[in-house]
Order: C-alpha cells, then sequence, then structure tokens
C-alpha cells in the first residue's frame, strides 16, 4: 500500500508542474529553453514529491513530523512567491551568458558545451519551478488521509 501511495505523490507532482510550467513559466522561453524548462519542472516534481518521504522515510503512518507539517508547505508557497522567481531569473541569465559563449566560439566541440550549459541552466530554471509544487502536492496528498498531517512541526527529532 505504501509503494502505491508513494507513487501516486510522484505522478500528482510530476503532472501538475508539466502543465503549471507549459502554462506560466516558460512560455516566453525560445526553443529549447521552453524544452529543457518543462522537462526540468517535470523533474523537479517528481522529486519534490518524493521529497517529503525522502526526509521522514514512511516506516509507520506516524511518521509526519517537520517535513509534512503545514508550517513546512506554508514556508514553501512563501518561497515560491519570492525566492523561485529570482532563482529563475537567475538560471535564464546564466543560460543568455552561455548562449552568447556559444555563438562567440569558434571551435565545434566548445559551442557543443556551451550548447550542452544553455541547456544545463534551462533545466535548472525549470526544475526550481517545479520542486515546490511537487512537495505541495504531496502534503496535499497526506492532509486528506485519516493521520493527516500536523500544523506545526514537534521538534522531538531535536530533542534526542
Amino acid at each position: 500500500m505504501i509503494f502505491g501511495y508513494e507513487r501516486r505523490n510522484s505522478q500528482d507532482g510530476r503532472a501538475g508542474n508539466r502543465g503549471r510550467i507549459r502554462g506560466v513559466s516558460g512560455k516566453e522561453q525560445p526553443g529549447i529553453g521552453l524544452v529543457m524548462e518543462m522537462l526540468g519542472g517535470g523533474v523537479g516534481g517528481f522529486w519534490g514529491g518524493r521529497l517529503p518521504d525522502d526526509l521522514e522515510p514512511a516506516i509507520s503512518s506516524w511518521h509526519r513530523d517537520s517535513a509534512h507539517s503545514v508550517s513546512v508547505g506554508a514556508g514553501i508557497v512563501a518561497a515560491m512567491r519570492t525566492k523561485v522567481p529570482a532563482w529563475q531569473d537567475f538560471c535564464r541569465e546564466q543560460a543568455e551568458a552561455q548562449r552568447q559563449k556559444q555563438v562567440a566560439a569558434t571551435h565545434p566541440f566548445i559551442q557543443f558545451l556551451h550548447s550542452l550549459a544553455v541547456m544545463f541552466w534551462h533545466f535548472l530554471a525549470g526544475f526550481v519551478n517545479g520542486v515546490g509544487p511537487g512537495y505541495l502536492s504531496h502534503l496535499a496528498l497526506d492532509c486528506i488521509t485519516p493521520r493527516s498531517i500536523p500544523m506545526f512541526p514537534s521538534f522531538s527529532s531535536l530533542a534526542a
């Protein structure tokens, strides 16, 4: 039962983020930039959907504490509104700098390396946009289970 539940969380985060990135975040990116941001968002959503159980393994139904709390979810929402756009802008600026270096390069192998760097930075711009919604989708699915999720972390693990 736990494996099916984890798969559902991961798939939900990945599917939700593909649409978000295609519809909102990366639509102004040209060609490969859009594709890489969509791919990065899908991978980020998948990873974000798994992250709460990676931080607090599901060894029992009482495993939910700090990483599964409403307060952590609120912090992620705040970061999605304030930090993620700045991180995406940074990644896109780096991609543009690599694209300019690619155009200026004369050796084909160096051009290829710069094109890989362009794709990496666009992928990373999508990835940072996908992690938060993936994480939040995991919390939302945990929230509707009988045990739900705590409002605040108990910090009981810090006392030990």
